[in-house]
């Protein structure tokens, strides 16, 4: 219901409420919100399986 009801506002059909969907809303603070959030997400996503120096050195000792 609300999905229906945030596309008809955006389409102008429907008089201005406040609703609030991720990416499909007007410009609001909510929506960059959204994308802070979203840009979190992402990079917590990407880095996650990146070793740090300290763990590679445990595995493979460093050849001198």
């Amino acid at each position: 219901m609300p999905t229906g009801i945030n596309i008809l506002v955006n389409l102008g059909l429907f008089p201005a409420v406040n609703t609030f969907l991720p990416f499909l809303s007007k410009g609001n603070s909510y929506l960059l919100v959204s994308y802070v959030l979203l840009g979190l997400i992402l990079s917590v996503n990407r880095y996650k399986d990146i070793l740090s120096e300290k763990v590679c050195r445990k595995v493979r000792p460093a050849v001198k």
